[in-house]
């Protein structure tokens, strides 16, 4: 198993919280239900370093990795919106 290396909570829905690790995965829960609501597996191709989600849209989570990444999301479909290259790995 991958160290977990970093945990968020949605500012808009205050039961989510998402969670990436060193494999790169990121999975979000549904905190109250205690179940998962989306994951997204090899969301990096190195380890998730960071995680945001948005102040403005509820279904948005933001990732950042080593791979020099920062991926967008959308954890109601439970798909990658866009993929930005920053030409250094972020932690």
């Amino acid at each position: 198993e991958a160290a977990v290396v970093g945990l968020r909570f949605s500012p808009l829905r205050h039961e989510v919280l998402a969670a990436c690790d060193t494999a790169g995965n990121i999975q979000v829960w549904d905190s109250c239900a205690l179940k998962h609501m989306c994951k997204f597996p090899r969301a990096h191709r190195s380890s998730a370093r960071c995680l945001a989600f948005s102040t403005h849209n509820e279904a948005l989570l933001i990732s950042g990795g080593d791979d020099s990444m920062v991926n967008f999301w959308d954890v109601r479909t439970s798909s990658k919106i866009r993929e930005v290259n920053v030409e250094v790995g972020l932690r």
